[in-house]
């Protein structure tokens, strides 16, 4: 690990910034195996800037907590897409790739995942989805590639009968 990453995970800690649920994963995963092998006490020798050692260490340890804590607060959501007319296939085919980019990055739980297709009161088609995000801070914290995919989704649905064109619901499973 080099100063770079090392005093970013520092200034994390300081300011209260959380990393986008994609990078924190795999940053956890490096920076815990990273303590593992090398005290907090040991690091405060590699920075050179002008912090005392106490916040150094107090950093280092309130960092090592927010990627050490397990991330484990799921949230399990529906989702209605209104899809416009002569669109179906574009979505469907950003919809896979939007699934595709979610369990790349590690944000969902990938063996739930359920997309169902209907018609409301009009006869429109529309898709239902059932998906669980591996934490309720994933979609608050959604990557540019991640919004990139959301706003072609939006583009590929319209409002209906008082809906928008995308609603989202938290859901909890009663029966699995």
């Amino acid at each position: 690990m080099n100063i770079q990453i090392l005093l970013a995970f520092i200034a994390v800690a300081l300011t209260g910034t959380t990393f986008p649920a994609a990078a924190a994963s795999s940053l956890r995963d490096n920076f815990a195996s990273y303590l593992k092998h090398n005290p907090a006490s040991s690091i405060v020798g590699l920075v050179e800037a002008d912090l005392s050692a106490g916040a150094v260490l107090g950093a280092v340890e309130a960092t090592r907590a927010f990627f050490e804590e397990p991330q484990d607060d799921p949230e399990t959501v529906l989702s209605t897409f209104r899809i416009k007319d002569g669109k179906e296939e574009d979505f469907v085919r950003t919809e896979r790739q939007t699934w595709a980019t979610y369990t790349q990055h590690d944000l969902v739980k990938p063996n739930f995942h359920v997309l169902l297709r209907g018609s409301d009161e009009s006869g429109k088609v529309v898709y239902t989805e059932l998906f669980t995000w591996k934490s309720h801070a994933i979609p608050d914290h959604a990557s540019a590639e991640v919004k990139t995919l959301w706003a072609q989704l939006e583009s590929e649905c319209e409002a209906r009968g008082g809906h928008r064109g995308i609603e989202f619901s938290e859901v909890q499973i009663v029966v699995n």
